[in-house]
This record gives C-alpha cells, structure tokens and sequence, in this order.
C-alpha cells in the first residue's frame, strides 16, 4: 500500500500513531536523556561541600508532546483537587 511507503516523520502516521514520535525520535530522546542522567551522576559524584555542581536532570529531559500534555492535564486536575481540599483541611486544623 502506498500509506506504508510514507516516511515515518509524515503527518499521517504521526496521526496514526496518535501524535507520538516515531521510534527513531524515541530511541534518540532516550539516549539523550540516558546521557543527561550519567552527567547528572558523574557531577554528584564529583561534587564537594565548596563547589556544589549537582543538578536535577528532569529539567533536561526530552519527552514526548503526548506525555507532556497528559502530565499536564494530571497535574491540573491534582491542582484542582487540592484546591477543593485544602481550604477544608486547614479549617479542620489539618494544615
């Protein structure tokens, strides 16, 4: 079928695979991150009390726009959740 012959990078098997990158993307982010991680490790290691290098390498990371916005939606519903409950703990003498 000519749909097969599309490179992996078309707009209609980027659809198809509901908007998430191909596997070439994916195995290239994940080296990416692999190597940010073994730098964050390396400067943990190699850090001192007079000269603090270590880092969070999350903000690093490179993921996926599916999984970015549906960490974003968890967030903002847990947002909303503690919204709704946090004022109702505090007058319970929680918080």
């Amino acid at each position: 079928m000519l749909i097969d012959k599309l490179p992996e990078k078309s707009e209609l098997k980027k659809a198809a695979r509901g908007g998430r990158w191909d596997l070439k993307t994916r195995m290239l982010a994940e080296i990416y991150n692999e190597q940010v991680n073994m730098r964050s490790s390396y400067f943990a290691a190699h850090s001192t009390d007079e000269n603090d290098v270590r880092f969070d390498p999350s903000d690093y990371y490179l993921t996926d726009p599916v999984d970015l916005k549906a960490r974003a939606e968890q967030e903002r519903a847990e947002a909303e959740i503690a919204a709704q409950t946090e004022p109702e703990l505090a007058e319970a003498g929680w918080l």
